[in-house]
């Protein structure tokens, strides 16, 4: 499956209350970076077959996730990594941050490495 395009995930980042300040979807759309700045959330986490590695720049705070068996309550802080595996389902709550945020696309880590993430 690829990234959608670029002003797409402008868009989804727009309506998650956060600002895109930089998006990136490489040409075969199986990579993405973006950097922006996101508001305190809590609610369910949108199911998506990325594998994203998220870097708190600024802010940060208390952040808690349900998902299943990766349950995570922790304070993230500037220069905290966090990673989020394709297609975690749950809910959480994140505190305001800006973030740079690389999403590798479930196929493109299947290709790297000659897995099959989707089983």
């Amino acid at each position: 499956m690829q990234i959608i395009p670029d002003h797409v995930v402008e868009q989804r980042l727009r309506d998650m209350g956060g600002e895109a300040e930089h998006v990136k979807v490489t040409a075969d759309k199986s990579v993405l970076v973006f950097r922006a700045k996101m508001t305190a959330q809590s609610g369910p986490i949108r199911r998506v077959p990325v594998l994203f590695v998220h870097l708190c720049m600024e802010g940060g705070g208390p952040i808690k996730q349900q998902a299943g068996i990766s349950n995570l309550d922790t304070d993230l802080q500037p220069g905290d990594i966090g990673v989020a595996p394709p297609n975690l389902r749950g809910s959480g709550r994140w505190p305001d941050m800006r973030v740079i945020t690389v999403g590798i696309a479930v196929d493109a880590v299947d290709e790297s490495f000659g897995l099959d993430l989707t089983r």
